[in-house]
């Protein structure tokens, strides 16, 4: 799942989720311009994210990533969560 956040109408960055599909079965389905990921992972699938890792690293924008959010150097961030 990808998305871009916004603040004052710019995109500020692309986030991508990675979950596996056989515990989140139609989370595709979900409005999440409405409801965030967590409130559905909390309501839905009943799993509550109590734990978080975070890397961050500059690294050259690249292809629609960079047009769309109109920068040459992003930080990355790697982030692991669990319950």
């Amino acid at each position: 799942m990808l998305t871009f956040p916004f603040a004052d109408g710019s995109p500020l960055c692309l986030t991508s989720t990675v979950l596996p599909y056989q515990l989140f079965r139609e989370i595709e389905t979900y409005d999440f311009e409405q409801n965030s990921l967590y409130q559905v992972l909390e309501e839905q699938y009943h799993i509550q994210i109590t734990t978080t890792s975070l890397k961050l690293k500059a690294v050259s924008a690249y292809g629609n990533i960079s047009r769309f959010i109109d920068v040459k150097r992003l930080l990355l961030y790697k982030s692991k969560k669990w319950s």
